[in-house]
């Protein structure tokens, strides 16, 4: 039987500690493994404690609400957040193994002041040098930053944190809707789509979605990998469906919907949104797989209600404006 990586020691921690409370620049990078551990108030509480904004990675996404006074969110596409990042004087890394497409190939820079939270001793030092290697579960092990960051003055970043972070946020945002859909658009979507229940991207959607979605439940939104099938989503949105017992929700783009047995033969609501305005037809024809369109808000919401509220899986063709 494999042991369990250790904890990092009080050294290691009290050094992180003191050292990210004297920056005045400190940035978080969070990424899948902070979304695994379930570690949002933990990094909420480090974030805060630091006055530091945390930019999420493609699959750490939602590890933070992004109703957090100090989230970026995953806008790390946009050059006010590249400059946000490059600016910094420390940085924590938790749960994270730096992806190509979230660095844009290890192009986004990082200071050279690295703390790297993670499970996984093969990501340290890989893609970005670390200063200091923490070695565990991130939610265990921000919990322990957290409790000697208190015992602390307070930094230099803390003051006025939250107005600096919401003029980046701002800005990127404004810069990334210009070039995708519509607000009014994304707004429906997220309207539509009570936040408690998760989602699934597909690759066309994650696009637009994972930037300028907003993600207010941490651990609510699912990217697929680099290399994922298409019909990813609903599969995925289906396994979600199996484990909370409850409704699920899969972005595609239209073309990509996939063969829906497996969700027919569960009869779960698993809602299939399908983009780019051909109708969706599933390639299964089952009486339990619904097909239905939505061309306006009041439309989509309606129909994402009564998908969620039904024992069977629904295709709902989105005639809205959309960018995948």
């Amino acid at each position: 039987m494999t042991a369990g990586p250790t904890a990092p020691s009080t050294g290691l921690i009290e050094e992180a500690a003191l050292l990210l409370s004297l920056a005045a620049r400190p940035v978080i990078w969070a990424g899948g493994g902070a979304v695994a551990a379930r570690a949002w108030d933990e990094l909420g509480e480090v974030a805060e404690l630091l006055g530091a904004p945390v930019v999420t990675s493609t699959s750490g996404k939602g590890a933070l609400s992004e109703t957090h006074p100090l989230a970026v969110g995953s806008l790390f596409g946009a050059p006010e957040v590249a400059r946000l990042l490059g600016q910094a004087d420390a940085a924590l890394a938790v749960g994270t193994s730096f992806s190509a497409r979230s660095t844009k190939r290890w192009q986004i820079p990082l200071p050279l002041q690295l703390f790297h939270i993670d499970i996984d001793p093969e990501v340290f030092s890989r893609r970005y040098p670390a200063r200091s290697e923490m070695l565990g579960d991130a939610r265990a092990v921000l919990a322990q930053l957290a409790a000697a960051l208190s015992a602390r003055p307070p930094g230099p970043a803390r003051e006025g944190a939250a107005v600096r972070v919401s003029a980046v946020r701002e800005a990127a945002r404004e810069r990334l809707l210009a070039a995708g859909p519509p607000p009014a658009s994304i707004e429906a979507l997220r309207r539509a789509i009570p936040a408690e229940i998760p989602t699934v991207w597909d690759a066309g959607p994650v696009r637009w979605g994972l930037p300028l979605f907003p993600v207010p439940v941490p651990g609510t939104f699912h990217a697929p990998a680099r290399d994922a099938d298409a019909g990813f989503a609903p599969v995925a949105a289906l396994g979600l469906a199996r484990q909370r017992r409850g409704p699920a929700v899969a972005l595609v783009s239209a073309g990509d919907v996939g063969d829906l047995g497996p969700l027919a033969e569960a009869g779960l609501p698993v809602v299939v949104l399908a983009f780019e305005g051909e109708a969706a037809s599933p390639t299964l024809h089952d009486a339990d797989v619904r097909a239905v369109r939505a061309d306006d808000e009041p439309g989509l919401g309606l129909a994402i209600a009564e998908a969620l509220a039904a024992a069977a899986p629904t295709v709902i063709d989105v005639g809205l404006p959309f960018a995948s």
